[in-house]
């Protein structure tokens, strides 16, 4: 399997990779946002958007490219990868009244998924200060929330194979968190 992480500029996205790296068969490429072309992505099976600094506004991801590989790729964002999805369905973002940075939680799950195979109780490290809003008849499902605070943490779009997580699951915070991502790795393979 061939995965592409689009680096927005973060260190943990080589935490990910790390992560990621402990499954057999997956040929990790990092690409820089700045530099992502979509005669490139699409030679990728799926494609991981890494955590970042600000947000999505201020990144200024292609829409045009986004739009396709939404389209034809399982994808998923960690934290601000989770915001840039959300943004692009036309969820809203509202910031936090405190941040939640380096910040451990519990999550609730609401509705079972296979990310959540071999998953009980999860904590999860967060380290984020913006929170995503879904709107009425949004096309993303809330999967989970953090039990105290009631902040969305994982969603799924309702057509796509589309996930997103706020928090990070390669964080020393999130001790399961390498089977949550190798779960998704191993989603709907083929």
């Amino acid at each position: 399997m061939n995965l592409a992480i689009i680096d927005f500029e973060d260190s943990f996205t080589y935490n990910i990779i790390h992560s990621v790296e402990k499954n057999k068969g997956i040929n990790i490429e990092l690409i820089d946002y700045k530099k992502m072309k979509i005669n490139h992505l699409n030679q990728f099976d799926k494609i991981i958007l890494s955590p970042g600094a600000e947000t999505p506004k201020e990144k200024n991801i292609s829409n045009n490219i986004l739009s396709e590989i939404i389209n034809t790729k399982p994808i998923l964002g960690i934290c601000l990868g989770f915001q840039i999805i959300a943004d692009f369905f036309g969820e809203s973002l509202v910031q936090l009244d405190k941040p939640k940075h380096g910040v451990q939680s519990e999550l609730e799950i609401l509705q079972k998924d296979e990310i959540f195979s071999n998953l009980n109780s999860i904590k999860v490290g967060r380290y984020h200060s913006w929170s995503v809003n879904l709107k009425d008849k949004s096309e993303m499902i809330p999967l989970a929330k953090s039990k105290d605070d009631d902040c969305l943490m994982v969603f799924k779009h309702s057509k796509l194979p589309v996930y997103g997580v706020q928090f990070h699951p390669e964080s020393i915070l999130t001790p399961k968190g390498d089977l949550l991502l190798k779960n998704w790795i191993y989603l709907n393979k083929e």
